[in-house]
């Protein structure tokens, strides 16, 4: 019979009343987030999980895998060590990507709740999760330069932000714009463009997380657009101590 994995979680409200809605909501669309994106970092496709408990007040959960062939056991499996790899402070799976790491990120607001508590797996998540999970995501260094990338996405609701999504799949780029160059980023729009500005690097993504942005162009063609041999020379020096970024450009380079 093929093994299968339970996923438990305990979510607890101000002085162990009720849980909350809004922190219910929460864990269950980051859950979900992290499962899909673990499965596609190890090259699976992610089977569909139940819940097979449920209990209001502390709002104790589980999930499983709803297929019976033993599918979704790594996948549950290699969640549940990130979980406690976060909180320990250890390091991760060298397969998880930015993305995947980044859907750990709706864990931590709770994470550093003094009112409510999240337990996952056995393992009550504290301020050092969240601390460890952003050292992995947020920016650790800028440099100059440039990335290009195509424009399919921008917003101007509180910040004036385009994104740029590379010719590598799961990257995007945040790109803060200033408000005069509007009308240049609607005519930009579904285009590919180059970038130029500040780059801001996190410790577990090859492209920025980020750029503020001194001036842009569209490329005509995706021919004109920098190929990794271009991008090698783009990224800042890999650095000795950082194996994750050495590895992914690894993947790529061959």
């Amino acid at each position: 019979m093929a093994k299968q994995k339970i996923i438990a979680v305990d979510l607890k409200g101000p002085k162990s009343s009720r849980a909350q809605l809004s922190d219910f909501s929460t864990v269950c669309t980051s859950l979900h987030a992290c499962l899909k994106n673990i499965g596609r970092s190890i090259g699976k496709k992610s089977p569909e999980f139940g819940i097979s408990d449920l209990r209001m007040g502390s709002a104790l959960m589980a999930v499983q895998p709803e297929s019976k062939n033993g599918e979704g056991f790594e996948i549950a499996s290699l969640f549940e060590n990130t979980v406690t790899a976060l909180e320990q402070g250890q390091q991760v799976d060298r397969r998880l990507d930015y993305a995947a790491l980044h859907c750990f990120r709706g864990f931590a607001g709770i994470a550093r709740s003094r009112e409510s508590s999240l337990t996952i797996a056995g393992v009550t998540l504290s301020d050092s999760f969240a601390d460890n999970l952003a050292a992995l995501l947020d920016p650790i260094s800028t440099a100059l330069g440039s990335v290009s990338g195509k424009l399919e996405a921008f917003t101007v609701h509180r910040q004036r932000v385009f994104t740029l999504y590379p010719p590598m799949s799961q990257e995007e780029v945040d790109c803060s714009f200033n408000r005069s160059e509007l009308a240049r980023v609607l005519d930009a729009v579904d285009k590919q463009v180059t970038v130029y500005g500040t780059l801001h690097y996190a410790q577990s993504k090859i492209f920025p997380v980020r750029v503020d942005v001194d001036d842009f162009e569209i490329v005509d063609s995706d021919e004109k657009l920098p190929n990794l041999l271009d991008a090698k020379g783009m990224l800042p020096p890999l650095s000795a101590d950082n194996p994750l970024l050495d590895r992914k450009f690894s993947d790529e380079w061959h």
